[in-house]
């Protein structure tokens, strides 16, 4: 190790109020938290104290990686980097999600984004010029997927939004809304909750279901990707993913002919039980005869079968 690093721990979450006070002491801040909340608030506070930002995060076998604000120009400033409210002008519905801890996370996966962020941290350090009005800053979103050939992928993103709340000459966010606490983050980007979507009738136990006739009469359709299903299923399952999208995730199920079916009882399943529920929902809403096995597969370990693995 390098023994001339010096780590300076701050014993206090990071919030509103004392964020730009903290960037305002470094060259470059990195982003490796897991939650939205966090990622917007460590964003405005880079745009208002004029740091760049190198992004990361990683869940399951995936991961993304940007950089941000960079070159840090004030807003309103075309020069200037897009910030991640121009990347993601909204966040994310809170019922989708997920933690590290929650949705797992393959440890390689996270070695792999941490590298690539550490070296872009240094390539953005060190580099020997910066982009002007007229060659402006196009960061890449990197992608990594475990599974998938190729394994990364780059998609360019456009430059700062015209209408952006932290970064454009629009700006509504500004450092005495930060540092006054007005901003309210978790409001924000929602309450994250479990989620708990169904009603009692539109539910079944993992005990209960195991019970069930297997004669055709019921179906389970198991929501979760096509890596974990193939990591581990129940026998006579229908793999539909979840994908965020009901109208999407519908097409799916009709396309398997599970739509038509004149009396057929649906279940839905996932690692969980928070995705099933979702689109036992968006089943619901079509008048389809469905039910949600409540804490998914997790609860099919707990009440059912010991040996299911934990992955």
């Amino acid at each position: 190790l390098n023994n001339t690093v010096a780590i300076n721990v701050y014993k206090s979450h990071l919030s509103p109020e004392h964020a730009l006070d903290v960037f305002r002491s470094f060259d470059l801040v990195l982003d490796c938290t897991d939650h939205p909340t966090s990622r917007y608030l460590i964003s405005d506070a880079c745009v208002l104290a004029g740091k760049p930002l190198v992004s990361a995060s990683a869940l399951k076998i995936e991961g993304q990686l940007i950089v941000l604000n960079n070159p840090p120009a004030p807003p309103g400033d075309a020069a200037g980097g897009p910030c991640y409210r121009c990347v993601f002008p909204t966040p994310p519905p809170p019922e989708s999600v997920l933690s590290c801890g929650e949705g797992g996370i393959l440890g390689p996966v996270v070695g792999t984004m941490g590298v690539l962020q550490a070296l872009e941290a240094i390539t953005v350090l060190t580099a020997k010029s910066s982009p002007s009005i007229d060659d402006p800053v196009r960061p890449t979103l990197l992608i990594f997927s475990a599974y998938s050939n190729p394994q990364f992928r780059s998609v360019r993103m456009r430059g700062r939004r015209i209408d952006c709340a932290c970064c454009s000459a629009q700006a509504s966010i500004t450092p005495l809304s930060l540092t006054s606490g007005s901003l309210d983050y978790v409001a924000f980007c929602g309450v994250s909750a479990p989620v708990d979507l169904l009603d009692v009738n539109d539910r079944v136990s993992a005990t209960a279901f195991s019970q069930l006739p297997r004669d055709g009469s019921n179906t389970l359709i198991d929501v979760r990707d096509e890596t974990q299903y193939a990591i581990c299923a129940l026998r006579g399952s229908v793999n539909i993913p979840w994908s965020g999208s009901a109208t999407g995730f519908l097409e799916n199920v009709r396309q398997q002919g599970l739509l038509s079916r004149d009396g057929g009882q649906l279940y839905t399943v996932c690692r969980f039980g928070n995705d099933s529920q979702l689109a036992a929902r968006a089943l619901l809403n079509e008048a389809v005869n469905v039910k949600n096995i409540t804490g998914g597969f997790e609860g099919w370990r707990r009440e059912v079968d010991p040996t299911w693995p934990d992955y």
